[in-house]
Formats: structure tokens, C-alpha cells, sequence
């Protein structure tokens, strides 16, 4: 997984250089369709020092350029350093955007939020009424509209199976109160280490079980000339939510 990535855009005004920068694969969530490659919760963070000299680079590198940086994860904003990397890119004027499962408190985002561009909350059910809380971000969403910039916000409903009929209940919620939210149809993972695995000659899963809805042993990916693939994914959403999702052009 590349730590960072970089994307040119063509937008009205100029050409905007979009930045994806993945802060580390430390989450304090687990979810059952987000592999071992993408997450866990051991690694180390990355160090301030290492952060501030990236930044430094990014912008000697793109002199009078126009740019954005979108924090991700893991989950980004467990990292210890967070509030200090963002204090020094806000203070270096650089537009920064994060995406977050919204596990922190309210006051954590509503903290921060005026040094953002934008916060886009990952929505996790296996998570809800847990350590996420729809009222925290329909709060915050009231609390950014307040502020003398503007700050895009909106919400990712990820789609998980069995729990359609509760996420339709949430999404409603934050419609209500005219909080932006898609849905987003998940990729799922498979079972690591289950018997019925299947390996090629370089030890890559090729075939296996997916992991089901709150499923929390370790989960991985299913690979393809080497890199991972994510089809295959029959049996995953019932009939009926299949519909649903098609319905709704997810």
C-alpha cells in the first residue's frame, strides 16, 4: 500500500493537486470487511518529525501550486500526533481534508474542524450507537454551518449486510437535518486462515470464504497477478439488498 498518492484534477480555476496521505494503518476499529493490509491495531504511528518533513517536501516540491491533502488510514485521527500535524499544516496554509470513522468525541472534530477543508465520516454499522453516534455528527454538522468558512462535510453509509433496515433509519436521521450522505457498497474480505482456503504456488489467496457481517477474527484479501481482487463477491448481499442497491445506483 503506497503511504501517499498523488492525482492531478482539472478543476475551473486551475489544476488542483490532490494528495491521498495515509497517516498509518493503526484503527481502533475492526471491521469485518477491512483486510489486514489496510488496517490493524499495533503498528506504529507515524512520528511528528516524519510528518512535518513531509509536508515540508510536498510544498518545496509544488511551488505557487494549488493542493490538497486528504488524511486517511487506518483511522487517522488515533494517531497521537494528529492535532500537532494538522496545527502545522493549517499554520503552512495547506487545504487539508480527513476521512474518519468518527470514533472521537464531538468536541475532538468541532476542535479542529476550522483548520479543515473538508471531513468525510466513513459510517460504520458494526460500529453504530457504539463508538459512533449520528447525533454527534449531525451537531458537528450544525456547529460547521456556523463558521465563517466553509467546510465540506458529508457522510459514507457503508452497506453493510443484515443491518439495511437500521441504516435506512440512520440515513433518514441526518437527511432530517440536511447532513450530506451516500451509500457505499462494500468490497468484503475473506476469512484468513479458514480451511477451506485456497493458496497459489506463491502462497496468495486465491479462493475462500468471505468474512460475513461481524466477523472479528482477521481478515484478508483475495489476490490476482499479484495484486489484491475484489470480485468475487457473490453470496455477500442477499437478493433483496442487492435490489435495493441497485435501485439506489449504488
Amino acid at each position: 500500500m503506497k503511504t501517499v498518492a498523488v492525482e492531478h484534477c482539472n478543476s475551473k480555476q486551475a489544476l488542483v493537486v490532490k494528495i491521498e496521505w495515509n497517516l498509518g494503518k493503526r484503527c481502533n476499529f475492526n471491521c469485518s470487511y477491512c483486510d489486514e493490509w489496510t488496517h490493524d491495531n499495533h503498528s506504529s504511528h507515524m512520528s511528528y518529525e516524519v510528518a512535518v518533513r513531509t509536508i515540508d517536501k510536498i510544498i518545496n516540491k509544488l511551488p505557487g501550486r494549488e493542493f490538497k491533502i486528504n488524511l486517511t488510514g487506518g483511522e487517522p485521527c488515533v494517531n497521537p500526533n494528529f492535532e500537532r500535524i494538522l496545527d502545522y499544516m493549517y499554520e503552512c496554509g495547506v487545504q487539508v481534508g480527513i476521512t474518519t470513522n468518527g470514533s472521537r468525541t464531538q468536541e475532538f472534530y468541532q476542535r479542529n474542524i476550522h483548520k479543515l477543508d473538508s471531513i468525510i465520516f466513513s459510517y460504520h454499522m458494526e460500529y453504530h450507537k457504539r463508538k459512533v453516534l449520528p447525533k454527534s455528527i449531525v451537531k458537528l454538522y450544525q456547529y460547521k454551518q456556523t463558521l465563517d468558512r466553509y467546510v465540506h462535510l458529508h457522510v459514507h453509509m457503508m452497506m453493510l449486510p443484515t443491518t439495511f433496515p437500521e441504516a435506512d433509519t440512520v440515513m433518514q436521521y441526518f437527511r432530517e437535518f440536511d447532513v450530506p450522505v451516500v451509500m457505499r457498497r462494500i468490497r468484503p474480505a475473506r476469512v484468513k486462515d479458514d480451511p477451506n482456503n485456497v493458496l497459489n504456488k506463491k502462497g496468495h489467496l486465491v479462493s475462500g470464504p468471505i468474512a460475513g457481517p461481524f466477523y472479528k477474527g482477521v481478515v484478508t484479501q483475495l489476490m490476482k497477478d499479484g495484486e489484491p481482487y475484489y470480485g468475487g463477491d457473490t453470496g455477500y448481499y442477499s437478493p433483496e439488498e442487492i435490489e435495493y442497491l441497485e435501485n439506489n445506483d449504488v
